[in-house]
Order: C-alpha cells, then sequence, then structure tokens
C-alpha cells in the first residue's frame, strides 16, 4: 500500500541547538492526523535540487497531537537535513504518517526511564509532554546525554515538562567538558550505576531509549548484564 502523502507549509524554522532546528508546519487542508507519542512521519522535501538523494526521510513528532501544527527536530548531518535546515516560511512540504510502534503502554503503572543521546530526545519528550500534562502520578526520569552545553536541544521546554510534575525528574550528562545550569547535572557518560543512583525502582522499571547504535547497543547490553528483562526495554533509533 502506497503512503499517502499530505501537504503542508512551512510555518517557522528556528534554530534550536549547535546543528540542530526546528520545523514547524501547518496542513494546507484540514488537520494534521491524530498520533501517538513517540511515532515518527516519513518527510518528503521537493523542494531539494534534482540531483539530492533520497527525498524522503523518518522524523519522530516532536510534540503530542496538535491539530493545526506538526513539529520536527532536525539534526544537520547530510544533505536532506541541511535541505530541511533552509526550508523558509510558506514554502511547501509533504507528510505521510504516522508510523511506528515506539509509544507507551494504554496504561502506565510502572515507573519508565527514558535514555536519551543527541537528537534521540525527539521521540520522547513528546511521550515525556504527555506524561506532563496528563499529571501522570507514577515516577518517571529522563537521562539525557550530550558533549557540550551547545548540544543540548529543549533544555528550557524540558525543564519546563519537570517543573510542571513533581513526579518527573530530569538529569542531564555531559561527556565533555562543559556544565550545564540544572539541577541534576552528571559528567560522562550514562551508566548502571548512575541510573540506579537516581532510579530506585529500577527493578521495575520500563525503559525506553532513543540515540545513536553505539548508544543503544551499549546500554542494552548493560542493563541485560544487570538482569532487565527485554520486555521492559524499548527502542528507537536515529
Amino acid at each position: 500500500m502506497q503512503p499517502q502523502y499530505l501537504k503542508y507549509v512551512v510555518k517557522s524554522n528556528e534554530k534550536e541547538a549547535d546543528r540542530i532546528c526546528t520545523v514547524r508546519l501547518e496542513p494546507l487542508e484540514g488537520e494534521a492526523p491524530q498520533y501517538e507519542a513517540g511515532q515518527f512521519f516519513m518527510i518528503k522535501n521537493t523542494n531539494l535540487p534534482l540531483e539530492i538523494k533520497p527525498k524522503i526521510k523518518p522524523y519522530s513528532a516532536l510534540h503530542i497531537w496538535r491539530a493545526n501544527e506538526l513539529s520536527f527536530g532536525i539534526k544537520i548531518h547530510a544533505q536532506f537535513s541541511t535541505g530541511m535546515s533552509v526550508l523558509e516560511a510558506g514554502q511547501e512540504i509533504e507528510c505521510a504518517g504516522p508510523y511506528g510502534f515506539f509509544v507507551l503502554p494504554k496504561e502506565v503503572n510502572t515507573p519508565l526511564v527514558f535514555l536519551a543521546g543527541g537528537i534521540g530526545i525527539t521521540p520522547l519528550i513528546t511521550m515525556i509532554e504527555k506524561l506532563a500534562l496528563s499529571g501522570h502520578s507514577e515516577k518517571y526520569y529522563l537521562f539525557y546525554s550530550n558533549r557540550e552545553e551547545k548540544d543540548v536541544a529543549y533544555k528550557k521546554e524540558l525543564d519546563e515538562l519537570a517543573d510542571l510534575n513533581e513526579n518527573f525528574e530530569l538529569v542531564y550528562f555531559m561527556t565533555g567538558s562543559c556544565q550545564i545550569d540544572a539541577k541534576n547535572c552528571e559528567m560522562g557518560r550514562i551508566s548502571i550505576e548512575m541510573i540506579k543512583k537516581y532510579v530506585s525502582e529500577f527493578d521495575s522499571a520500563h525503559f525506553y531509549m532513543c540515540a545513536g547504535k553505539e548508544f543503544l547497543e551499549s546500554m542494552q547490553k548493560n542493563l541485560a548484564d544487570s538482569g532487565v528483562l527485554k520486555e521492559r526495554v524499548h527502542v528507537e533509533k536515529w
């Protein structure tokens, strides 16, 4: 079955962090398709020069569903993403979706631990936004790893979500030499020891992670070695 692409117009395109931009789209007709937090869309950018291929790539939705807007966080590192970063308000683009099974369960009755590396924050921030705005009563945590302060995307929004729900605990990890203004900040990589430092419910928690291949493979192995069953580990690659 061929994907059904709908037309959108660019509302805004703003720099969010070093080599990361936020593209906000508005449907040309009707409403944006409803989707679950964590799902992704296929974006077709026909504004790219003919010689650039592919012209279609998947991106996770950045916010919970809004009828008049579809937003994406874009890491600028290749021709397609560079083309996305120079889109201007008023230009048209096409999206198909939603797709994917990287979503929260219908009923969340266990503690949740979100593990993000770099731009892998995008599907997770959508899940966290859903929990925070619903007044979720279980504990949930975000461990967010970046190299330096300039690489941290959506910090203001994450800090506001942490203030909104006392059950949400946010911990930044910096692998470089730079600290950031944050209640909880750790130097170095996310480790099982560091997770256990903050998460007293480690043995019952479910883990949702999105990052690059090396981060995911290492964390999955470390969780398995710590006795965490595969059923409690949910993974999305970027």
